[in-house]
């Protein structure tokens, strides 16, 4: 009995010993002991714990750009307490995710402070996906102007005898981001008060605000009629999006389309069956071809009679067609009046009477929907209307380039390695870094315009593209982040609530494939991180 207790006795002891030695070598990697305790509550296996077999990354070859700030630059260094390098619990997730930390840049500032607490590859340019989008709308709110509302105007020529108007009906627009079905309503109600009942003639759709030029927009990845693929227009309407519902109509599957165009065919070719709502019983495929300036969009395979409506939503065709298909339907359907209108491109007449002038949603309520929810199309039209502002219309992508870099330098911003392709970081050539877009935030901070811009952010774990993210942590509720993914890219960006109250900018831009998909653990550690003041929560309490 003896000598079995002194076989556990001496047990316990080797593991004892093994845990403090491997505790110890964990804190000569630079780690303090209330780290080291955080970190085994995270979950986060140091490496000195891990089992001998697991593979370890190299030592990144890739130089680390140094941190230099110019004259220009919003912060001001010092030689105090600035880290250069990830923490330990980043480096760790990372090197569990198989991720090469050369991959990512990282920079942390706690508003108030004259340098970043953390700095890492911070000055090399990376793709940031949709986290340009921070630098567009923050652009519009500088040029544009928080309050201000597009434009889409309505001009007649002609004569109007009893109730009928022979002539031309022009819609000119100038990029309203939100235009939709109910501002054509709205439009028509005023046509209407004009005494116009009934129409014959011209619908002239005027859209050379913006020159955007003809491109596939297959080319980013080979998928042209997806919606984020949406091409700018300065006649948007609902979003370029072509919406189709699949339900089941007395037995038999239907096709409707809630946003009809002028040149969209739809091909009902679903075979309904009776059987359970799954598999391929509940998703006809879909497919869209050209005949000539029309598009097929065909409906094939099979549908239960036990599913309910399935909505496919495609950017097929131009704005424009969309919208002359809405106006008539509406007329007919709202204002009651006859209408006999010819489809037709072109600009206003210089001798066009104006009818009516239709104001769009304020910016400040239209950036929300383009931070949280990521709205490329959005992104792109208030580039657009930077340019044109700033630098006359017709607008294109290059004046919108120059214009936000004017504007940039005008307050004392200064991004020599900026690229701008369209606004909404839908590009592989756009670039940045992240130490500018922490500077970035650090300026909307304390301009009046930050409560806007940390309002379009999305909320951690409460909306957006965060809702899911950082769920039942501290931080939920008290960060404000646009978030970013490409292939090959992974980025976060924008403010956290400390748990000492004060505001923490986060920025991070990773371009790595492995990333895409397992980086975001190491991305909400580095978020954590800055939320304790980079200070673990045992430590925290030690001081308080």
């Amino acid at each position: 009995m003896y000598k079995w207790a002194g076989r556990v006795f001496l047990f316990l002891n080797i593991v004892l010993f093994s845990t403090v030695v491997a505790s110890e070598n964990v804190l000569a990697n630079n780690i303090s002991r209330a780290e080291f305790d955080w970190l085994m509550a995270e979950n986060i296996v140091p490496a000195a714990l891990a089992p001998q077999h697991q593979p370890r990354l190299a030592t990144p070859t890739q130089k680390i750009v140094p941190l230099r700030y110019s004259q220009q630059s919003a912060i001001t260094p010092s030689n105090s307490t600035m880290q250069r390098g990830l923490p330990y619990s980043v480096r760790e997730l990372l090197q569990q995710s198989n991720i090469n930390p050369a991959t990512m840049s990282a920079f942390v500032l706690r508003v108030g402070d004259r340098e970043p607490m953390m700095v890492y590859n911070e000055n090399i340019p990376r793709t940031p996906a949709s986290v340009m989008k921070i630098l567009t709308t923050y652009a519009g709110l500088g040029v544009l102007g928080k309050n201000y509302r597009w434009p889409t105007e309505i001009y007649m020529q002609g004569n109007i005898r009893n109730g009928t108007l022979n002539g031309n009906l022009i819609v000119k627009g100038y990029g309203s981001p939100d235009f939709d079905n109910s501002d054509v309503r709205e439009i028509l109600r005023k046509v209407a008060q004009r005494g116009i009942r009934h129409f014959n003639g011209n619908l002239i759709f005027d859209n050379s605000y913006f020159q955007v030029a003809n491109i596939d927009p297959g080319s980013f990845d080979g998928k042209p009629y997806e919606t984020y693929n949406a091409q700018p227009d300065a006649l948007m309407f609902q979003d370029r999006t072509s919406e189709f519902i699949v339900k089941n109509v007395g037995g038999r599957a239907k096709v409707f389309s809630s946003t009809p165009a002028k040149n969209v065919i739809i091909a009902n070719n679903i075979r309904s069956v009776k059987s359970r709502c799954r598999g391929k019983a509940r998703s006809p495929h879909m497919s869209i071809s050209r005949q000539g300036a029309d598009y097929i969009v065909n409906f094939s395979g099979r549908y239960s009679t036990r599913c309910g409506p399935r909505s496919y939503k495609k950017a097929i065709t131009d704005p424009s067609n969309m919208l002359y298909s809405s106006l008539v339907n509406h007329w007919k359907r709202d204002v009651g009046g006859n209408i006999n209108a010819r489809f037709v491109m072109g600009t206003k007449p210089h001798n066009a009477q104006l009818i009516y002038r239709h104001l769009s949603q304020p910016l400040h309520t239209i950036i929300r929907e383009v931070n949280k929810d990521s709205h490329n199309i959005m992104a792109r039209q208030i580039m657009l209307s930077i340019a044109a502002k700033r630098l006359g219309a017709p607008a294109n992508t290059h004046k919108g380039q120059q214009a936000i870099n004017l504007w940039l330098r005008s307050v004392g911003l200064n991004f020599p390695e900026l690229r701008i392709e369209n606004g909404s970081g839908l590009s592989r050539w756009s670039k940045i870094s992240s130490r500018h877009i922490g500077e970035l935030l650090l300026h909307a901070y304390r301009s009046p315009n930050r409560q806007l811009l940390m309002n379009s952010l999305a909320v951690a774990g409460v909306d957006g593209t965060m809702r899911k993210r950082l769920r039942n942590t501290p931080i939920q509720g008290r960060g404000f982040f646009k978030t970013g993914t490409l292939r090959d890219t992974r980025a976060i960006a924008g403010y956290v609530r400390g748990h000492d109250g004060h505001y923490y900018i986060v920025s991070i831009l990773q371009n790595d494939q492995v990333a895409r998909r397992r980086g975001k653990a190491a991305h909400d550690a580095l978020i954590r991180w800055a939320y304790w003041d980079g200070k673990p929560p045992k430590e925290v309490a030690t001081l308080r």
